[in-house]
């Protein structure tokens, strides 16, 4: 453990990993790197908003027979789609990432074995790569954005830098291709897991979280709702999944909005203004129901032709195994493609809030 003053303000900053060159000062919010000499100050970042995730700094939990610690975290993004990259510590000295995106988690370890290791800028999606004795193939490559930051982090982090990076997957693994604040490739090899398969202690509780899987909770229970105001009405928009929306239609003149994140909070923009509301859901939003024995919760509603389909999230009440998710997931789009064989083209409107899986829907339709 190092010790040290911010440069900034003055306050305490404790370097508690081996592997961590940098930390976020709580005070200030600076981003402190460790030298051979003094401190050094590399700028202010964004906090992290209070997103729809349990996880967070301090969480501990177990794989296999090694423990580990979260002690920091990356919020990153690109056009439509935010993220969680935790930085963590092994109870072997070692360090590795717990991502957080969409209510699924990824377990990641640095692998060394790849060899000399391509730039992920030269990999698009769809084309493969050999890496050691493993051929790839590149799920999605693009550019992402430091949104905000806090804890201990192993690389230099420049507030809302970019940096490329490619998502690959063989053979039941995952793997990811990035640079570091240095400009150095590394390859993370990991797999997707469940938080109760990890044992963890000190997760973030919601109101109204019910999976006793996760029940070792540490501090108050939060609410993860968010209002913010409509930029082309003014009126005020409660957002139940804050974290993961990517557009909303406004309840009250029926506007489509965009969200994106800023400063550490979350931003709407008009994408296409009107007057009045293109209809009326059903289930109204907000409200709870079951289905395939889990509990949801109606977040936004969809209107395809005439025929309503609903953004459900089970997050804030029952986080539900990978498999039953995917399963439930496919039922819907088994609707969608029945309607588009009906019909060439389909009118689309929507209200509440959507995510990345039904933006691309939505753009695809």
């Amino acid at each position: 453990m190092i010790t040290a003053s911010c440069p900034t303000c003055g306050s305490g900053i404790t370097f508690r990993s081996a592997a961590a060159l940098t930390v976020v000062c709580d005070s200030c919010r600076s981003c402190v790197m460790r030298t051979d000499s003094a401190p050094i100050d590399l700028g202010k970042v964004a906090p992290l908003s209070r997103e729809l995730s349990p996880l967070q700094i301090g969480a501990r939990g177990q794989e296999g027979s090694r423990a580990f610690e979260l002690l920091g975290v990356l919020r990153k993004g690109r056009q439509g789609v935010r993220w969680n990259e935790f930085f963590l510590g092994w109870s072997d000295g070692t360090y590795g990432w717990l991502s957080d995106g969409n209510g699924e988690y990824q377990l990641f370890e640095h692998d060394p074995r790849g060899g000399s290791l391509p730039d992920p800028a030269g990999l698009p999606a769809g084309s493969k790569v050999t890496l050691g004795d493993t051929m790839w193939r590149v799920m999605e490559s693009g550019t992402a954005q430091i949104l905000a930051a806090d804890g201990e982090l192993p690389f230099p982090v420049q507030p809302r830098e970019g940096s490329r990076y490619c998502d690959m997957q063989a053979h039941g693994q995952v793997a990811t291709l990035d640079k570091d604040g240095q400009g150095q490739t590394l390859l993370w090899v990991g797999r997707p897991v469940e938080l109760p398969d990890l044992s963890m202690d000190g997760l973030r509780p919601f109101a109204g979280w019910a999976d006793e899987a996760l029940v070792r909770f540490d501090g108050p229970q939060i609410t993860a709702t968010k209002t913010l105001t409509c930029p082309n009405c003014r009126a005020p928009l409660e957002l139940r999944a804050p974290g993961e929306t990517a557009r909303v239609g406004c309840p009250y003149c029926g506007s489509e909005l965009g969200a994106s994140e800023s400063g550490g909070g979350l931003a709407l923009s008009v994408l296409t203004a009107r007057t009045s509301v293109p209809f009326q859901p059903t289930l109204p939003l907000g409200t709870f129901g079951t289905l395939g024995g889990v509990r949801w919760q109606v977040l936004g509603a969809m209107v395809l032709d005439g025929r309503t389909l609903y953004a459900l999230e089970p997050s804030l009440l029952t986080p539900i195994p990978r498999e039953q998710r995917r399963n439930l997931c496919e039922r819907l789009l088994r609707v969608i493609a029945a309607e588009r064989r009906k019909k060439s083209v389909m009118n689309v409107a929507v209200l509440g809030e959507y995510s990345k899986a039904l933006k691309g829907l939505h753009r695809e339709l």
